[in-house]
């Protein structure tokens, strides 16, 4: 992946997969490289995006409406007559491969993939679609997620002079403006966020996206709120969940 570079400043429209290249620390970064040593860090294997990973990214994308991103459905046929064949090489001809007749429907799959298509089973993306219709009417969340989307902030340091990078899902400016992450779970309920908010240092999250933006915009430090949407039945507005953390706990986030 070629390298990004960003001045530090608020910036709108850029595609995820430009973010990603931009060479700044980010959470992720940082919450890798406390897994171990210096030397396993750089020798780890990049992480492959679990399916959890992949429908949480299609929701905010559904969402988001980000651009990064082609998602598309298999033809919902079998693989055996001529004409079944004809609309999955049609399928793929649309999505940009090049010469799909006469290839096995695994390559052809592999080749959309690798053509810049998400490939989503058909399953995945009515629960995706289940999850933004709940999410939209739940009266606050929806409130929430309307904000600004794929807000990317690239600032510097002032202890370390490192370059740092956050990505907001939504923002909402104000005297004191608000910072919204959406996360999606099998189970929203409190206990099971705390034990996830624990695991996934969403404490490191918070310190570090609000402090980015209140730096940048040069404003009050902002709320940070996460929207939690339910991936198992029933998906429902009744369980999305809106947490925030303790302040003492985003407090001593910035300490580790």
């Amino acid at each position: 992946m070629t390298t990004s570079t960003y001045p530090d400043g608020i910036h709108h429209g850029i595609p995820f997969d430009e973010y990603l290249a931009i060479s700044a620390l980010s959470k992720s970064t940082l919450t890798e490289f406390g897994k171990g040593t210096p030397a396993e860090y750089h020798h780890r294997p990049p992480r492959v995006p679990s399916a959890a990973m992949n429908l949480g990214s299609l929701v905010d994308d559904m969402i988001s409406g980000d651009d990064g991103k082609d998602y598309t459905v298999p033809p919902a046929l079998e693989y055996r007559s001529k004409k079944d064949k004809a609309v999955w090489y049609q399928w793929a001809a649309d999505h940009g491969v090049k010469e799909p007749d006469g290839r096995r429907k695994d390559d052809l799959i592999a080749a959309v993939g690798e053509a810049g298509a998400l490939v989503v089973e058909a399953a995945d993306y009515d629960k995706a679609q289940a999850i933004v219709e709940a999410l939209r009417n739940n009266e606050r969340a929806a409130e929430l997620i309307a904000g600004r989307p794929q807000v990317s902030v690239i600032t510097t340091d002032d202890d370390t002079g490192a370059t740092i990078k956050t990505r907001p899902d939504f923002v909402h400016d104000g005297p004191r403006p608000l910072l919204v992450d959406l996360k999606t779970t099998a189970n929203p309920d409190p206990a099971e966020f705390l034990r996830i908010a624990r695991r996934f240092r969403y404490d490191v999250q918070a310190a570090m996206y609000s402090d980015a933006y209140q730096r940048e915009a040069d404003s009050r430090r902002p709320e940070f709120v996460f929207v939690v949407a339910p991936t198992t039945d029933p998906i429902i507005p009744e369980r999305v969940a809106l947490y925030d953390l303790p302040q003492m706990t985003i407090d001593a986030a910035r300490r580790w």
